[in-house]
């Protein structure tokens, strides 16, 4: 398997969920970093504004959320 290239840019985001919900982030980090980071709500945030600003409480997948921030 190979990781999403923007991992890095999202290790702040797993070190603080990680500590609230460990299952949850092992869930998440093998669900879209390491299968297809097209499904992450952060990769497709980063993707359209093309900034490094991902919010640190948007979560991959919360898809709706992303494409309304990602707008504005």
């Amino acid at each position: 398997m190979t990781r999403c290239e923007r991992f890095d840019q999202c290790v702040a985001f797993f070190e603080q969920q990680a500590k609230k919900l460990p299952a949850t982030t092992h869930f998440m980090e093998s669900t879209y970093c390491l299968t297809g980071n097209h499904h992450c709500a952060r990769f497709v945030f980063f993707m359209s504004r093309g900034e490094d600003d991902i919010p640190l409480d948007l979560f991959p997948c919360q898809h709706v959320r992303g494409e309304i921030l990602s707008r504005g």
